[in-house]
């Protein structure tokens, strides 16, 4: 079987990886038969291997004096979300008879698995803040006279949400759910400073693999940056056209409350009465209400507690045996989903993607070229993969904060190329790069670039530039896009308000400098032809003070 951290083989059974000391997780889909992922011609969604089936859940449907429930597997797995879910609360259950279905899952969109904002923060693959190693085999950076990357990671973790790993609580009559963990995170009350804590917290983000859907899933975890307790851990799954969605929160690392829902994109938020979906409400191991909302503000649920409400609710003890068995069935999949999500979640690191395409300048993908990723601090290669017949290459990556450069190496017939500046954060689990080669053909051409202050450009009615360039300025240009500190290819000053130089064709950074001026950086891409390229510099700005350059 292979580390589900590192990758490394080791032999069956064993419980902690011999080369990273990894605790071995042995749930499904984890430790055996896997297959390298850095062939790009691999679908980022396929899954290399087979895992065991998931359970059936029955869709048996009978009808009863109290509700009629159908249960079908959804686009969160059954563990995830009851998808498809219908209840009728009929009289006796409150004022509303309308009809309760869940919609996980449901909601039409194509959004990106990554459609969210990024924050800073996250663990090394051996939890210590870097990552382990740094050499080769050899010690060398080299093994046999070829270049090897330090680590492969064939695949993520896997996540089994059917497991039924933990054993629930004992139901009492009487029990409730105590609401002061949710409402100390969420901003509920805008007015208050007593809750929102939430917004102090930690937030790293990893991937995992589903066992039953095969997809990856995405993990958003926010931890208490004092003593690293887990509150919340948000699932996002691409789903047919939407995302499918659920929000765990944790008390002392056990189950509080679960939100699941669908929607097109994924925009951080909590539970309200207005929010469609699914509410699961924990205490002490207990699932203690089921709150299921179909239509904004329209609330039905079952509870061990009942109370005089304005909505419709059953009493779980009040309904036969069926019906509480149906609730039984929810309360294990959903508590086990939170648990093994959780434990998953730990055991897996902070894991990402790196993807993209390698194109010449045509536009024609490039083949059979091999990306690879090199630590800038010390130019150890990290990792690779190779393009497939479309130019596309992927590979996952640890978020440990290394700062990394993207290099595809030259030929006869292609240049070298270069990407520099790229931070494998643990807030941002997608990394997506666009690589140009130009052709070899060994001829440069004149690039004239030209510096106008922010504050005093402006433009035309035909969107020509008006207003003189900045008459001294030193422009120093490195090969490669990002590359903000790499060696130069040469300096150039102006002449009568433009820098004139001569480049082969490729991709490069220009830093401009000028007296009274911030420093500016701009990407430059080189082609077949001569070129004029323009830059925008902030004028230096007091203590204290920001400036912003729109364009």
């Amino acid at each position: 079987m292979y580390c589900n951290k590192c990758g490394a083989q080791i032999e069956d059974g064993i419980a902690f990886c011999p080369k990273c000391g990894a605790k071995q997780s042995m749930q499904a889909g984890q430790g055996a038969g896997v297959q390298s992922r850095h062939d790009a011609a691999v679908p980022i969604q396929e899954n290399p291997r087979k895992s065991k089936p998931a359970k059936q859940v029955s869709d048996k449907k009978k009808k009863s004096p109290g509700i009629v429930i159908g249960m079908a597997a959804g686009g969160l797995a059954a563990a995830a979300a009851v998808a498809g879910l219908i209840v009728w609360l009929a009289a006796g259950h409150g004022e509303s008879g309308n009809v309760i279905e869940s919609v996980a899952g449901t909601a039409a969109g194509g959004e990106t698995l990554d459609g969210t904002g990024e924050v800073s923060g996250g663990e090394t693959p051996d939890g210590a803040g870097e990552v382990s190693g740094g050499e080769t085999p050899d010690g060398a950076g080299e093994v046999s006279g070829e270049e090897t990357p330090l680590y492969s990671i064939p695949d993520v973790a896997w996540v089994d949400l059917t497991a039924e790993n933990h054993a629930l609580g004992v139901k009492q009559p009487g029990m409730t759910w105590d609401s002061t963990l949710f409402y100390w995170l969420e901003d509920v009350d805008t007015g208050s400073s007593e809750d929102g804590y939430l917004a102090q917290c930690r937030v790293t983000k990893t991937l995992l693999r589903d066992a039953q859907s095969q997809k990856l899933r995405q993990y958003e975890i926010y931890s208490d940056p004092a003593n690293g307790a887990v509150y919340k851990i948000v699932s996002i799954e691409q789903a047919e056209g939407s995302l499918a969605l659920v929000d765990y929160y944790y008390r002392d690392g056990r189950p509080d409350f679960i939100f699941s829902r669908g929607d097109t994109v994924y925009t951080p938020t909590y539970a309200t009465p207005s929010k469609v979906g699914e509410r699961y409400y924990f205490n002490d191991e207990v699932m203690v209400r089921w709150r299921m909302i179909r239509e904004p503000n329209v609330i039905g649920e079952y509870v061990l507690s009942p109370m005089e409400v304005s909505y419709s609710q059953g009493d779980y003890y009040a309904e036969n045996d069926e019906l509480r068995g149906i609730y039984d069935q929810v309360e294990q999949q959903m508590f086990n989903a939170a648990y093994n999500t959780y434990d998953a979640v730990a055991a897996g690191g902070h894991v990402g993607l790196v993807q993209g395409v390698l194109r010449d300048t045509l536009g024609n993908g490039i083949a059979d070229k091999k990306v690879r990723v090199y630590r800038e601090a010390d130019d150890v290669l990290l990792y690779e993969a190779v393009t497939d017949t479309d130019g596309q290459y992927s590979f996952f990556v640890y978020l440990d904060d290394t700062i990394c450069y993207l290099k595809v190496e030259g030929d006869e017939l292609y240049r070298e190329t270069l990407a520099a500046g790229v931070q494998l954060q643990p807030s941002s689990v997608n990394y997506s790069y666009g690589l140009t080669m130009h052709k070899n053909s060994g001829d440069e051409y004149p690039v004239t670039l030209r510096a106008y202050s922010c504050m005093d450009v402006v433009s035309d009615e035909n969107g020509t530039v008006c207003g003189a360039p900045i008459q001294a300025v030193t422009a120093t240009v490195r090969e490669g896009a990002g590359n903000y500190s790499g060696e130069s290819v040469c300096t150039v000053e102006t002449q009568n308000g433009e820098l004139t130089v001569n480049l082969a064709p490729g991709a490069y950074t220009v830093q401009f400098h000028a007296e009274g001026y911030l420093d500016h950086y701009m990407d430059v891409e080189v082609g077949e032809e001569a070129a004029i390229r323009d830059a925008y510099v902030m004028p230096g700005l007091a203590e204290n003070q920001t400036g912003v350059i729109l364009t």
